[in-house]
């Protein structure tokens, strides 16, 4: 009888080691699994981020750049059409 309650107790006790280091590598392996995932979306997100801002001031600059070429040129255009008329007419009076 003593020694039936002896095998039981250590059949419980391996029991208990078996299922603590099962569970304890379970949450392991799922803790490392959330990591690299963690860390996989972070770096994704962070490479997305950066290209949407570059591209965004990229497009921001050239966007002004343009912007500024557009009234220089128009500028230009007024100044010389400006002149065109200018010399046009002293040419009409000069010779009428």
């Amino acid at each position: 009888m003593s020694t039936t309650i002896t095998t039981t107790s250590t059949t419980t006790t391996t029991t208990t080691t078996s299922t603590t280091t099962t569970t304890t590598i379970t949450s392991t392996i799922l803790l490392l699994l959330t990591t690299y995932y963690y860390f996989y979306y972070f770096y994704y997100y962070n490479y997305f981020y950066f290209y949407y801002y570059f591209y965004y001031y990229y497009y921001f600059y050239y966007f002004y750049y343009f912007y500024y070429y557009y009234y220089y040129f128009k500028y230009y255009y007024y100044y010389f059409y400006y002149y065109y008329y200018y010399f046009y007419y002293d040419y009409y009076f000069y010779y009428y």
